[in-house]
């Protein structure tokens, strides 16, 4: 069982590294939870912001550095390096080199993932751009600012291309 949810969890990130998104969907339950930060999204929503960083950084690929597996959950670690060529979360291109880091957890049933929790190194990637200020939607300008809500709709809000 391990070493499935290894190999399934391997060949996300090799499909993801041929920006098959595609073929990475393939992999995934239809029902599959996904929380990024700490925002639960749909396996579409996931995808959709798979596509804008594919689309951000055009040249995106992962390192992974470490992988552990204990019963059907997957742990890995990786490195992600990319250009910034095209709009990302209402910043500009700005040609930048970006590299950063990420953890993932994903859990692996019949070989498909069921479940997929991810954090990665967004203010990194902010600061390496040059720009900290996130250019979020309307509703989530509130008083008392919430990072959390603040990156999600961030996300949300990035158009697929320039």
């Amino acid at each position: 069982m391990q070493d499935e949810g290894k190999q399934v969890v391997l060949e996300y990130y090799e499909r993801l590294n041929r920006h098959d998104l595609a073929g990475a969907a393939e992999l995934f339950s239809d029902d599959c939870k996904v929380t990024v930060a700490d925002s639960a999204l749909d396996l579409e929503a996931y995808l959709d912001l798979l596509r804008s960083w594919l689309t951000a950084f055009p040249d995106l690929h992962s390192t992974v550095e470490a992988v552990v597996a204990e019963g059907p959950t997957v742990a890995v670690r990786s490195t992600w390096e990319g250009t910034h060529r095209t709009a990302f979360v209402g910043i500009p291109s700005t040609g930048r080199r970006v590299r950063y880091g990420s953890f993932s957890f994903s859990r692996v049933e019949h070989g498909r993932i069921i479940e997929r929790q991810l954090l990665a190194n967004l203010f990194g990637v902010l600061q390496q751009l040059g720009d900290l200020s996130f250019r979020t939607t309307p509703e989530a300008q509130e008083p008392a600012r919430d990072v959390a809500k603040d990156v999600s709709a961030a996300f949300r809000s990035t158009p697929a291309a320039e």
